[in-house]
């Protein structure tokens, strides 16, 4: 989940000559400063390759590292949490779930902007599984647009085994006219594809950034050397 923006060593001392110094600075700065940038455009570029928004907590998960002279790589990437997700959009796979299952939103439950369950609704809805005959809140229900009467449990129905286990709305008055999931714990793992070339893109941009941030960097090199 990781880009690095390098200088090889061998070309920084071959054109080096007396401004070693300055050179070697430079090549620093300007692999810093495309890390950087490149951090920058990386939740868009994130955003277009999905072809829809992501959520603020994976926009915000992008850092870059950077680089120095005794080392000069930087780096740009994903944090550890929101790596632990993005990687199967960057290079696909199986997830397997984590703890009971995976939350999968059913019919009835609507969903914010970004396409998840909205913040806090899950543990609401397990509340009230846990509640006496499954009361959903006032205020819950106004905001899933549930009926009045609507009640909730968890688990896997009764008599149906083969049905994954999911916190379910029971329908119509007493709850006489069936159930439906609203979110769904699936026990079986999920197959990615990949969909965002994080590496591919980074290292593109990155090379397409580097000559003119090195130009730049020297410049500025050259200029305050004493």
């Amino acid at each position: 989940m990781r880009i690095r923006v390098t200088f090889d060593r061998a070309q920084i001392a071959a054109v080096a000559g007396g401004i070693a110094k300055q050179v070697k600075f430079a090549a620093v700065t300007a692999a810093t400063r495309t890390a950087r940038q490149l951090a920058l455009e990386t939740p868009d570029e994130a955003e277009r390759q999905l072809r829809g928004p992501t959520t603020r907590y994976t926009r915000g998960g992008v850092f870059s590292a950077r680089a120095t002279v005794s080392e000069p790589i930087a780096t740009v990437g994903y944090k550890d949490r929101q790596a632990a997700y993005m990687a199967y959009q960057v290079s696909g796979g199986r997830r397997v779930p984590r703890r009971v299952a995976l939350r999968l939103p059913g019919r009835a439950l609507a969903l914010d902007r970004e396409g998840n369950v909205p913040s806090g609704t899950i543990a609401r809805l397990r509340r009230a599984a846990a509640a006496k005959r499954g009361r959903i809140s006032k205020r819950t229900r106004e905001r899933l647009g549930l009926a009045p009467e609507a009640r909730v449990f968890y688990g896997v129905p009764r008599g149906m085994p083969n049905l994954p286990a999911a916190l379910w709305l029971r329908l119509g008055p007493r709850g006489r006219d069936g159930i439906e999931p609203l979110v769904v714990f699936p026990r079986r793992s999920a197959g990615y594809r990949p969909l965002f070339d994080f590496t591919g893109w980074g290292d593109r941009r990155a090379r397409a950034l580097l000559p003119d941030q090195f130009a730049r960097a020297l410049r500025e090199a050259i200029a305050t050397a004493r």
